[in-house]
C-alpha cells in the first residue's frame, strides 16, 4: 500500500529534524525544492528502477491513420507492452516489440498493429493501423516536481524508509547551509536508502520474466501459436 503524507507534514518533519522550523533563513520555497530533489533522485527513481510497476499509469490512444502515436510527455519507461482494444467489452490483444531486422518486412503495410517501437518521442505501430483503433500503453511517469506543491498536496513516499530517505537527505542539504556536521544525516539517509532499495527489489521478484503464448491470432494466422519472453 502507498505511504502518503502532505507536503506540509514532510517539510515540517525535515525542518524539525535539523532544528530549523523557525529559521527564517530557509524559505518554504527553498525547503520544498530541497525535498523535491531528494524525493525525485533518491526515492522515486530508486523505486521506479527496482520495482518498476509501483508508479504505473496508463493512457489510451485513438489512431488517426498515421503510422505513429505521440509519446506521452511524462513518459519515463514502458511497463510491459502496448495492447489493442478489441471491442467495447474491454478485450485486449498484446502487441510485440519489433526487432530491428523485422522493420523492413512490416513497414508500409496497413491493418491492425501487431508490432511497436518507441523512437525518440514517437510510438511507431506496424502495420499502420486504420483511424479509430484504440491502443493502451502502460508506463512509468517521470518523477513529479514537488517544488511547487501546496501544503495540502499529497506525496507518496512509498514506505517509512522512503520518508526517512527524504527527511535525512533534506537534512544533509539543510545542515550544509549552516556549516553543521552532516555525518549522522548522511549515515541515516544511506541506511534508509539501502532498506528502501531492498524492499523494492523484493517486491520486484513477484514480476519475473515469463513466456507469453499467443494462441488466438484470428486476424493474422501467421502468428498462431507463437510465443515470446516478456517481462
Amino acid at each position: 500500500m502507498p505511504f502518503r503524507l502532505t507536503m506540509s507534514d514532510i517539510r515540517t518533519q525535515c525542518l524539525n529534524n535539523v532544528d530549523m522550523a523557525t529559521d527564517e533563513s530557509v524559505t518554504t520555497a527553498e525547503a520544498n525544492a530541497i525535498i523535491s530533489d531528494v524525493y525525485c533522485s533518491r526515492v522515486y527513481l530508486t523505486v521506479a528502477s527496482a520495482f518498476r510497476r509501483y508508479f504505473e499509469t496508463s493512457t489510451t490512444f485513438t489512431t488517426t491513420g498515421l503510422s505513429y502515436l505521440a509519446e506521452p510527455s511524462n513518459h519515463l519507461s514502458t511497463v510491459d507492452t502496448i495492447e489493442r482494444v478489441l471491442d467495447s467489452s474491454g478485450r485486449l490483444r498484446r502487441l510485440q516489440r519489433i526487432m530491428p531486422q523485422e522493420r523492413a518486412v512490416w513497414s508500409g503495410r496497413t491493418g491492425h498493429a501487431r508490432k511497436w517501437e518507441i523512437v525518440d518521442d514517437r510510438i511507431y505501430l506496424y502495420p499502420t493501423p486504420p483511424s479509430g483503433d484504440q491502443y493502451v500503453l502502460r508506463y512509468i511517469q517521470q518523477p513529479p516536481s514537488l517544488a511547487n506543491y501546496g501544503d495540502a498536496d499529497v506525496v507518496d513516499v512509498v514506505t517509512p524508509d522512503g520518508l526517512a530517505v527524504v527527511i535525512w537527505g533534506a537534512s544533509v542539504r539543510l545542515k550544509a547551509k549552516s556549516d553543521r556536521d552532516v555525518g549522522l544525516a548522511l549515515k541515516e539517509r544511506d541506511e534508509a536508502a539501502t532498506r528502501l532499495l531492498l524492499w523494492a527489489q523484493d517486491r520486484a521478484a513477484n514480476d519475473q520474466e515469463h513466456i507469453v503464448v499467443e494462441d488466438d491470432c484470428d486476424d493474422d494466422p501467421r502468428l498462431e501459436g507463437s510465443y515470446w519472453y516478456d517481462r
